[in-house]
């Protein structure tokens, strides 16, 4: 089997719908779903993970992941992913266009959007990829476990 090129990669991570809210939900990228069954924000990065690794054979790069030292601390007070009609706009207005045209592929990308609380503190994202949503979550995990919180709206649909 041939190695797949930078396009095709780009292609298969774009997420096509996602839903998660309550433990559970699905992902669709590359016409195929994917289940998924979550307790805290490293089931859920690492759950997008192998659905990246399934889709593409590829990692992020380590040097993206955190080290667990609190698994608890992990646990959102309130967690959800869809398409940015659920933003609440407490933050102001969203950042960015419910669609967007990828750079890489030429494709019109749906825009989804994360919400995590925990602890009092709030992350607000916004992703059309895999690789997108994974590096926020890894932000999620790191400031949640002690790293300095930042508030701030994190825009990382860049298509």
């Amino acid at each position: 089997m041939e190695p797949l090129t930078s396009l095709e990669i780009a292609h298969r991570r774009i997420i096509e719908s996602m839903r998660l809210a309550h433990g559970r939900g699905e992902i669709q990228a590359n016409g195929k779903i994917f289940y998924v069954v979550y307790d805290d924000v490293l089931d859920v990065v690492q759950a997008v993970e192998m659905v990246m690794l399934k889709l593409t054979g590829k990692l992020l790069t380590p040097k993206f992941r955190p080290a667990i030292r609190n698994r608890k601390a992990l646990e959102p007070d309130k967690f959800f992913v869809g398409d940015v009609s659920l933003y609440d706009g407490a933050l102001g207005e969203a950042p960015v266009e419910a669609t967007q045209v990828c750079d890489v592929t030429g494709r019109l990308l749906t825009t989804h959007y994360m919400h995590c609380s925990i602890a009092g503190n709030r992350w607000d994202n916004w992703f059309c990829r895999l690789d997108e949503l994974v590096k926020c979550l890894y932000i999620v995990v790191r400031e949640a476990q002690g790293d300095p919180y930042v508030p701030k709206v994190m825009v990382a649909a860049h298509a």
